[in-house]
């Protein structure tokens, strides 16, 4: 019985150690990923701003055009517009920007709260070897 309670305990051990490398592995799998998601959302985030701005340089070239066209260069009406095609340029950005920033701050509470399960489980393996270690010991002093 003794021989049996010692094998199982150093398979407990084992089994402890082992979950805790993989806990470390997939942490560092977690945060690659995380890494490769960034970097692909900041690609993204700057076509994205790219095309905004050649958009937007596209309407004013337009207005410009069309205030010429009608002999309103200088107008108020022209510079009204252009103004407002600016502010909507610049809201656009800021809106994408805050959305990639979010979306970033999303990605690292995740990675957090996965880092903390599995420090969690890994510690809860703990717990269950000791307690066994402890059961061995007591059924070897009364037994």
């Amino acid at each position: 019985m003794g021989i049996v309670a010692i094998l199982s305990l150093a398979v407990a051990a084992a089994g402890t150690v082992a979950s805790g490398i993989q806990a470390r592995k997939a942490s560092k799998a977690r945060r690659e990923g995380q890494a490769v998601s960034t970097a692909s959302g900041n690609i993204r985030d700057k076509l994205a701003r790219r095309r905004n701005a050649r958009e937007e340089r596209v309407r004013r070239a337009r207005l410009v055009q069309q205030s010429e066209t009608a002999g309103a260069t200088g107008s108020s009406g022209m510079i009204g517009a252009t103004s407002a095609l600016g502010a909507s340029f610049g809201a656009s950005a800021a809106a994408q920007r805050g959305d990639a920033m979010g979306a970033m701050g999303i990605s690292a509470a995740n990675e957090r709260a996965a880092s903390a399960t599995s420090k969690g489980q890994l510690f809860g393996s703990l717990a269950d070897l000791a307690g066994e270690g402890l059961s061995i010991w007591d059924d070897y002093k009364n037994g």
